[in-house]
């Protein structure tokens, strides 16, 4: 709530700048996508929203036979690369699971405080099979920070953070999910020792011919802004189970020295030149840097243990081949 009130005060005193930047929110992905089969009859259903607004502009439901399914739902929404850039969720949670062999409708439809010029009655489908999700065993993600940079002033638009702080974050699940359904979720604590969602990422898995894909996370933060550079990490099967959280913080220098080199515009990670549309990540580093945690401040960002062991990162940065946007 707290990066979101900044959004809304950005826009009352800069109007113009709103205009130029703001663009309404609009469909990013839906999971599972459209015509999916064999879908676990206990999945969560996800659908994100990019663009400048609120998670209340738009209404979901899941269907079947023209009978409403019964779910719990839940949205969030946060700014990412800068004021402008919202990212929303949905996350629609059916309070039995599905009945299995069949089509299931996801409907998406705008609300009476939808900002784009033209409403939409959205229509996605999937068909389940007849398995549950496998069991979620996992432990926590394991967390690195890989670099954290100020970008410089020269390479700012209008349309950026004032004074953006930008953070790599390296983080691995033992989840396996061959649907594609599961997420990191990342929420940074405030100063007054509270959390707020700050990311929602799809998680890559290890695949042919890329058995060692890490995933790479960027995060970011307005220096003009209170922070702790503190967060809590864990990631949600395809069902919404969720492992025990990892926490991280930055150091408090801010560039811990170590280049990446790691700069890409694809969604997926994969240097495949395809866009996917799903806010996820991969590389394919050879070595896998240690695992960093810190017990978090709140009033300022607490040093990392591990720092000698990101100098072993420069050894291997141009092994990392790309970067969650």
């Amino acid at each position: 709530m707290k990066a979101l009130n900044g959004i809304v005060l950005a826009l009352i005193g800069s109007p113009a700048l709103a205009q130029d930047c703001g663009t309404p929110l609009e469909i990013r992905s839906v999971t599972p996508a459209n015509e999916t089969a064999d879908v676990p009859v206990d999945v969560r259903v996800l659908v994100s929203f990019i663009g400048l607004g609120t998670a209340d502009e738009f209404q979901l439901e899941l269907r079947t036979n023209s009978q409403v399914i019964p779910t719990s739902a839940e949205s969030w929404c946060y700014p990412h690369e800068g004021p402008f850039e919202v990212h929303c969720w949905w996350a629609l949670q059916p309070e039995k699971v599905l009945p299995s062999s069949e089509e299931i409708q996801i409907r998406i439809r705008t609300t009476g405080s939808y900002q784009g010029e033209s409403p939409f009655d959205r229509i996605e489908r999937f068909t389940t099979g007849s398995n549950l999700t496998e069991a979620n065993l996992a432990s926590a993600p394991s967390v690195a920070v890989l670099e954290v940079i100020d970008i410089p002033e020269s390479e700012l638009t209008a349309c950026d953070f004032a004074q953006p702080r930008r953070a790599l974050f390296q983080v691995d699940t033992e989840i396996l999910d061959p649907h594609g359904s599961s997420v990191f979720q990342i929420d940074e604590q405030s100063e007054e020792g509270h959390f707020f969602r700050a990311h929602t990422v799809f998680v890559s898995t290890p695949a042919p011919p890329f058995r060692d894909v890490h995933n790479i996370i960027k995060q970011y933060v307005n220096r003009e802004d209170a922070y702790t550079g503190c967060y809590r990490i864990w990631a949600e099967d395809g069902a919404g189970t969720a492992t025990e959280a990892s926490e991280i913080c930055w150091p408090e220098e801010g560039d811990t020295g170590v280049e990446t080199g790691l700069e890409t515009g694809l969604e997926t990670g994969l240097d495949t030149g395809e866009e996917t549309g799903q806010d996820t990540s991969s590389s394919v580093p050879e070595g896998v840097p240690p695992t960093l945690s810190c017990g978090c401040s709140t009033s300022q960002p607490a040093k990392t243990s591990g720092w000698w062991g990101l100098v072993f990162l420069a050894f291997v940065r141009r092994r990392l081949g790309s970067v969650e946007s």
